[in-house]
């Protein structure tokens, strides 16, 4: 029998996953420009938030959340395993979580917590990939996840000591 071709299937999660990146880095570096007494140098993208459109970063922190969010979806149709999708979707929780609750106006602490909670479980996430992706990527796949893991460890390292907290951050 004659099926009709199936059509490609659009990648909704990877575009979404890009998507919210692209919205994170839109505010935050609108938000360097509208407020001029920010130093991107010393301060975290965080205390934008403190800011007279610190309101935004609801926003950015909406588009931050949407990438792992938007990976876990995309790894569903290839059936990636559920463990990993639900490490995703807790870090990608933690990311809308953060801008939630902003610094400041007695949220402090809730941001600080899902924040640090969210990026260590992305860095768990980077590490534990190659192993959830199966072996037809998998060494390409450990080159690149590990590679952006041990460059997340080292800036925070190095905010921790020989550059300014701000920079490494970014």
């Amino acid at each position: 029998s004659n099926s009709p071709a199936q059509s490609p299937r659009t990648p909704w999660g990877a575009l979404l996953a890009l998507a919210g990146i692209t919205v994170f880095i839109s505010v935050v570096v609108t938000l360097h420009f509208l407020q001029e007494e920010y130093n991107p140098a010393y301060q975290l993208m965080s205390e934008l938030a403190l800011g007279e459109h610190g309101w935004s970063m609801l926003i950015a922190y909406s588009g931050l959340a949407s990438a792992p969010f938007g990976i876990q979806v995309e790894l569903a149709h290839f059936d990636g395993p559920i463990w990993f999708r639900i490490l995703l979707g807790i870090a990608a929780l933690l990311f809308l979580g953060a801008g939630v609750f902003p610094l400041g106006g007695g949220t402090s602490m809730i941001h600080i917590a899902s924040i640090a909670m969210a990026f260590v479980l992305s860095g768990v996430a980077m590490y534990l990939f190659p192993s959830a992706v199966g072996t037809a990527t998998q060494l390409a796949s450990k080159k690149v996840s590990w590679s952006l893991a041990v460059g997340v460890a080292g800036s925070v390292a190095l905010g921790q000591s020989l550059v300014p907290m701000g920079i490494s951050q970014r």
